[in-house]
């Protein structure tokens, strides 16, 4: 960790040269956030970090176990049984195994992403929704005959507000 500098007697808390020096070159709309960063987005990071670790290393483990089915499956549907079906099956199990096993850091990946983009919109006078849904805007302009398609009906996360 670094010495804190001050930016001054008015402010009342220093903020710490590497993160300034991180975030040199920011255009000027992020002139705060670096103090923002320090304060707020870094303290609550930090709190979930230990969590993170933990499901980042069960995501590994059972992408192993998911694998060792597949390869198990493999294994015994082509060399034992000679039922191609069976390492087919296997595959997909073990797939599903290492996608169930990345649920917990999804999730903390989803939280994370909500922590840091909250307060940066709130910053610009924007509004994070992360769940907006369907988008009626989106069905009149393809409606409209101005968007020929698209593939999502529902979208994962929108701002709102005007800077």
């Amino acid at each position: 960790m670094s010495t804190p500098i001050s930016n001054g007697p008015d402010n009342e808390t220093e903020i710490d040269p590497l993160i300034l020096t991180a975030m040199r070159g920011l255009p000027a709309d992020f002139a705060d956030f670096p103090r923002l960063y320090q304060e707020d987005l870094r303290p609550s990071l930090q709190a979930q970090e230990v969590e993170r670790l933990a499901a980042a290393k069960s995501a590994v483990r059972w992408t192993w176990i998911g694998v060792g089915i597949a390869a198990l499956g493999v294994l015994f549907g082509f060399l034992v049984f000679r039922v191609p079906q069976l390492a087919i099956v296997a595959g997909v199990i073990g797939f599903a195994v290492h996608g169930a096993g990345r649920g917990p850091l999804n999730r903390i990946g989803k939280r994370a992403k909500n922590m840091i983009v909250d307060p940066v919109a709130a910053g610009f006078g924007l509004r994070f929704d992360p769940d907006p849904g369907g988008q009626n805007s989106v069905v009149d302009l393809h409606e409209a005959g101005l968007l020929p398609t698209w593939d999502r009906a529902e979208y994962e996360d929108r701002l709102e507000g005007a800077r």
